[in-house]
């Protein structure tokens, strides 16, 4: 019995040393993510925790700092300003931790410090706020500054460059218990700095990306901007700055597995998934069927893999044996051969990698080549008479298929996605058609352009006038 008490006592121990361990962790929660992939004019769409902020003159794939903004109190280049941006800036920014990432690439001229992200609140002579700025173009150095509404200050510089006019993986790290700001630049930490003191920030009224002073605009580009509600450790930041990203080319629909992040990255297993299901797995190129042990070995030469899901909205696969199937760096791996992706305008294809030694690694997502438009249903990547011959030939016809995904309905022209092709979609379909083309080009499609009434709408009408003549005739 005293040794049975003793193992439950010991047992008991250890649960709650792991309980506390967990529970004083500093795990980071993406709370806002921006892409930066097709985006509406004018939004830049908040994918995490659905916060968007305006902007002006998107740039797809990245957001270009060289366009003249509008919707802002300064004449700023891209101003990401959003409307009571304190609710955004608060939520995360007042209280405690934080750390923010993107991709980031220095243009040439701008002027100089102009940030990079930041929000504020002005204070009298002071501004309360934190700042990432690019010390360009007098260095090239990547900067992080803070005041506190105490006035405390915190001023960290990297010691690499970034002026190279290359992609770089930029973060910064803040932790309210040590009150240590890190900065890392590809993964690695390049500057550190500590609070004297910190008494919190104010109510923010703006934020803003791609500004300095009036009239200093930051000349660069963005990609995948992260936001987390905690410190990141340095393996996390290392995890976002290892460059690997699935390129799907928009006309072709083949997909492609880069790894561009200078270090081998090992793999046991993926998963590629689309909501809209925009997966055609009878394109795909799996590793099972292509790189593994048993089909020629260019990924993973001594295990055979498997295949767990393949569905128009999951491509799922693994190794048998996890522990030696590796990426190169520079390595271009095809994942997909043509009209792998469906082309529709949605656009939401990730995939998660599985690494070798534990972990998952969230590659990045970009597309190439001419936006797919609503209105562009063979994705050409042009909008014309062709697209609206698919409209007309769908319009007010049988219901479609109930097993098409939300892809293959956006490509007949049912832009509700209710499985057929009606009145609500023409509207919709006619005011696209306009956006990428113009009201004369669609007014120049003359009768084609105004759809025809249905056969049952038809039938409709000849029973009602049927009707009513022969109410007229027993009248007579």
């Amino acid at each position: 019995m005293y040794r049975d008490e003793m193992q439950f006592l010991a047992r008991l121990f250890v649960a709650a040393v792991v309980w506390i361990s967990l529970e004083c962790s500093s795990h980071a929660v993406l709370v806002h993510h921006y892409p930066i992939e097709s985006e509406t004019a004018g939004v830049l769409t908040d994918t995490a925790g659905g916060i968007s902020l305006f902007y002006t003159d998107p740039d797809d794939g990245v957001l270009s700092t060289d366009v003249v903004a509008s919707g802002s109190t300064q004449s700023f280049d891209l101003v990401a300003v959003r409307t009571a941006s304190a609710d955004f800036a608060d939520e995360l920014f007042q209280a405690a931790s934080f750390s923010t990432a993107l991709w980031y690439r220095q243009g040439n001229g701008g002027a100089s410090n102009p940030s990079i992200f930041g929000v504020l609140q002005e204070v009298g002579p002071f501004q309360h706020n934190f700042l990432l700025r690019d010390s360009a173009p007098n260095g090239g150095n990547l900067r992080f500054f803070s005041r506190d509404t105490s006035d405390n200050t915190v001023n960290v510089t990297s010691s690499t460059q970034i002026n190279d006019d290359q992609w770089h993986h930029i973060a910064a790290t803040f932790d309210s218990a040590t009150l240590a700001v890190d900065l890392y630049v590809d993964g690695v930490v390049t500057g550190s700095g500590t609070f004297t003191g910190w008494s919190g920030w104010s109510q923010f009224d703006q934020t803003f990306a791609g500004i300095g002073n009036p009239g200093a605009s930051l000349a660069g580009t963005y990609d995948d901007v992260r936001i987390y509600d905690n410190a990141l450790s340095a393996s996390e930041v290392a995890n976002l700055a290892s460059a690997a990203f699935i390129e799907i080319d928009r006309q072709a629909g083949t997909i492609d597995l880069i790894n561009d992040s200078g270090a081998v990255i090992s793999i046991a297993g993926y998963t590629m998934a689309s909501s809209a299901g925009a997966l055609v797995d009878a394109n795909w190129k799996s590793i099972t069927d292509n790189y593994d042990a048993n089909s020629g070995g260019a990924i993973d030469p001594t295990s055979n893999w498997s295949i767990q899901t393949s569905s128009k909205t999951d491509l799922t696969e693994s190794a048998n044996s996890p522990g030696t199937g590796a990426i190169g760096d520079g390595a271009t791996f095809r994942l997909g051969d043509a009209e792998a992706w469906l082309a529709n305008p949605t656009e939401d294809v990730s995939i998660a990698i599985n690494l070798s030694g534990g972990g998952t690694l969230n590659a990045i997502t970009r597309f190439v080549g001419t936006p797919i438009s609503f209105a562009d249903l063979n994705a050409d990547g042009s909008v014309n008479s062709q697209d609206w011959v698919i409209f007309r030939g769908n319009l007010e016809g049988q219901s479609l298929d109930a097993g098409f995904s939300d892809a293959e309905l956006l490509r007949q022209g049912d832009l509700d996605t209710d499985f057929d092709v009606d009145r609500s979609d023409f509207v919709a379909y006619k005011n696209a058609f306009i956006a990428a083309t113009s009201a004369a080009t669609f007014a120049g499609l003359g009768e084609r352009a105004v759809p025809e009434p249905s056969a049952a709408a038809i039938a409709i009408l000849a029973l009602t006038f049927g009707s009513l003549a022969g109410r007229r005739r027993g009248r007579s």
